[in-house]
């Protein structure tokens, strides 16, 4: 109950310091693990947060797939990044792209 709460409360969204920058990523997640198949989704946070790139365009996305351990990975990087999230699902409805971004999402 506690972590459904946590996921339904809305985040704070700090915009870039510099309006007239912007700094873009791409990232492919491979589902959430690393080259061993070690759940790294810790890991792939602090390098999109070291990138400090204000839109993060993720490959191999997975969102609630048992072999993930059921986590909405683009969700959870959102929720750790403190960035707005833009999910397309595309194998099964459980494998997708995503977009992080800092800046609001308006549609």
């Amino acid at each position: 109950m506690l972590v459904t709460a946590w996921m339904a409360a809305p985040i704070t969204i700090s915009l870039p310091l510099d309006a007239r920058s912007l700094r873009l990523g791409t990232y492919n997640i491979h589902y959430g693990y690393d080259t061993d198949w070690h759940l790294s989704l810790s890991d792939q946070a602090a390098a999109i947060q070291a990138a400090a790139a204000d839109i993060v365009a993720l490959q191999e996305v997975d969102c609630g797939r048992i072999t993930s351990y059921s986590i909405d990975d683009a969700q959870w990087l959102s929720r750790r990044l403190r960035m707005q999230v833009v999910y397309l699902p595309t194998v099964e409805r459980l494998t997708g792209i995503a977009l992080l971004t800092r800046y609001p999402i308006i549609a």
